[in-house]
């Protein structure tokens, strides 16, 4: 059965066009905008000079100026800017979001959440909120570059011809069989989506190198291009065209458990204890997990990275561990990933 026929099957009368945390595919482009000057020469030079703002080749000269904060990163007017880059601002003053819309494109950014290792990559003051110009450069794939005159110069990076599929990268969590069709979740239940694999797939490694869907296993990373439009479930199910792995196939593939965190102890040894069901046939449906310096922490909803403190007890998570673990009950194991929901 084609990919096409089955997800129409799936979703008469419930299709719609995919939107939320993913872009529009700009492979080479967007590896192509780069600073014109590293951080410390802008810093040095914005500090010298008074500065102002040019977006696609108009000066703002109304809002709010940017700014250096007091890690002497830059930070810059986000409505304003996005604005004249051609995106919608919403700002939802109960969740603290601000909702940045561009045809099916979706940004949210909530100021509540604490930023990335304090890196101080937006914030609100005075009722504005502020973004580095690396948020610009990822999030609104903008070009970011300021002139010896001190004018900090934004503008779009260059439109391709519009794709067929859109770009979304996540953790796998969970593989299904449905007689010649594979499901693969990504990034969980509720903030993910559900990759309706066939042979019309397409799954790769980062270096090129043809692989099947029996490469794939929970808690890799991988990159994939998927059709534009997605079912009204939860989570949503869509096509894949594409897959990348981004990670090295590993000999030993991770085992995984997604439950809640019913203990954590965080004395000379980091330890949690995870109670929920197994993900594969090597995982522990309650499993106690050592926290080391190597283990991630993910966002499952926008694949920010966190840290062990933003971890408490209660949170539900998909755990990804080796297949090395004691005999005890529960069992104990080494993390390598955790995926927050």
């Amino acid at each position: 059965m084609k990919l096409t026929k089955l997800l129409s099957l799936a979703v008469v009368g419930t299709l719609i066009t995919g939107a939320g945390d993913y872009t529009y595919a700009n492979t080479e482009k967007l590896d192509q905008i780069h600073h014109t000057m590293n951080e410390n020469e802008l810093a040095e030079s914005i500090q010298k000079k008074q500065y102002s703002l040019e977006v696609n080749g108009t000066m703002l000269t109304s809002g709010k100026a940017p700014y250096l904060n007091e890690q002497k990163s830059l930070m810059i007017p986000l409505r304003n800017v996005a604005s004249e880059l051609g995106y919608q601002v919403k700002w939802d003053s109960i969740k603290k979001t601000v909702e940045i819309y561009k045809g099916n494109e979706l940004i949210e950014l909530n100021i509540s959440e604490k930023n990335i290792n304090d890196l101080k990559l937006y914030e609100l003051s005075e009722g504005t909120v502020y973004v580095q110009e690396k948020y610009l450069m990822d999030k609104l794939h903008a070009n970011v570059s300021i002139s010896e005159a001190g004018t900090i110069q934004i503008s779009n990076a260059q439109e391709v011809a519009e794709q067929d599929f859109v770009i979304r990268e996540g953790i796998i969590t969970n593989i299904t069989d449905n007689e010649e069709t594979t499901f693969v979740e990504i990034n969980g239940f509720t903030n993910g989506v559900i990759l309706i694999i066939s042979e019309q797939t397409k799954i790769i490694s980062e270096n090129k190198e043809e692989l099947t869907v029996n490469d794939l296993s929970p808690g890799m990373e991988i990159k994939v291009e998927h059709d534009i439009i997605m079912t009204l479930s939860l989570p949503p199910m869509t096509n894949a065209q594409k897959i990348t792995v981004k990670e090295e196939i590993p000999i030993e593939q991770y085992a995984g458990t997604y439950g809640t965190v019913v203990e954590m102890t965080t004395d000379e040894l980091n330890q949690i204890i995870v109670k929920g069901q197994k993900i594969g046939i090597n995982g522990y449906d309650e499993i106690k997990l050592n926290i080391t310096d190597q283990t991630e922490f993910i966002n499952a909803k926008d694949q920010t990275e966190l840290s062990i403190d933003q971890l408490k007890e209660g949170a539900k998570i998909y755990a990804f561990y080796g297949p090395n673990v004691t005999k005890s009950i529960p069992p104990i194991g080494t993390a390598e990933k955790i995926l927050v929901e």
